[in-house]
């Protein structure tokens, strides 16, 4: 999900060690006015192979491949 700029801005994440993405959206989402579809990758999360990813199993080419579209 992307967000409009000023409402990014407008809510600071807390400094808390667990869930500040998910406390920071449950506060965000109530300034969305309108919602659109992009039809294009934007971001690729950084895959740890140690941890869980979106992108996790993705090869590198095919994430390149993506970006350049």
């Amino acid at each position: 999900m992307v967000y409009k700029s000023s409402i990014a801005k407008a809510h600071s994440f807390l400094n808390i060690s667990y869930g500040e993405d998910l406390e920071w959206v449950s506060r965000a989402w109530k300034d969305i006015k309108h919602q659109t579809r992009i039809e294009k990758i934007l971001y690729y999360y950084d895959c740890q192979k140690d941890t869980t990813s979106e992108t996790r199993g993705i090869s590198e080419i095919t994430i390149q491949e993506n970006i350049k579209k």
